[in-house]
């Protein structure tokens, strides 16, 4: 095997291992329970097996700065392709986390030799936290969401979040968490 192609699946193996999300077994050092779990992103998507009892969060981002403070026993609703739905409840208070994103909009010509055109914008994220049941985990772990239901801010109406775009990427990792928890119960 000739040196190019022993460096490109090396760089395929380190880059599989980078991508890919997977269930981490470990020991609590202090229970010395074993504890699962499952990370998307920076936590974007996140399960957690412990005790027999399974932790599910996830962040949505809202547009702009916002101060709303979501209560426990707040209702996320999710619609499965095989036509199930899932009411979850929040187990604990959503408080704000207001972030600032800024973009670049790539290289433009000018004299001197161009400039980028930067962009930024504020988003508040807000992570919801779930105890599910083994039923609620197998529903995710069997059937892809289409369209999650999220509460609004300030007037106490809902956002429907279909999966497209970069939802879609999420709803992925949803289904892969519960299926890899699901493997460890």
């Amino acid at each position: 095997m000739n040196q190019k192609v022993r460096f490109l699946l090396f760089f395929l193996a380190l880059t599989a291992g980078i991508y890919a999300q997977k269930c981490e077994v470990k020991t609590d050092p202090f229970s010395n329970e074993q504890v699962v779990s499952f990370k998307y992103g920076q936590r974007a998507v996140y399960f957690e097996l412990k005790s027999e009892q399974i932790l599910f969060e996830i962040v949505f981002n809202y547009w702009g700065e916002r101060s709303h403070e979501f209560e426990a026993g707040t209702s996320i609703l999710f619609k499965l392709e095989n036509g199930q739905k899932i009411e979850l409840k929040t187990i604990r208070i959503a408080r704000p986390k207001t972030e600032l994103i800024a973009t670049s909009s790539g290289l433009f010509p000018s004299y001197g030799g161009g400039m980028t055109m930067t962009t930024s914008e504020n988003f508040t994220a807000y992570t919801f936290a779930f105890t599910l049941t083994q039923e609620e985990l197998k529903q995710l772990a069997v059937s892809p969401i289409t369209v999650i239901r999220i509460p609004d801010t300030d007037e106490g109406k809902f956002i429907d979040l279909e999966a497209n775009k970069k939802t879609k990427k999420k709803i992925k990792a949803v289904n892969k968490g519960a299926v890899c928890i699901a493997e460890h119960l």
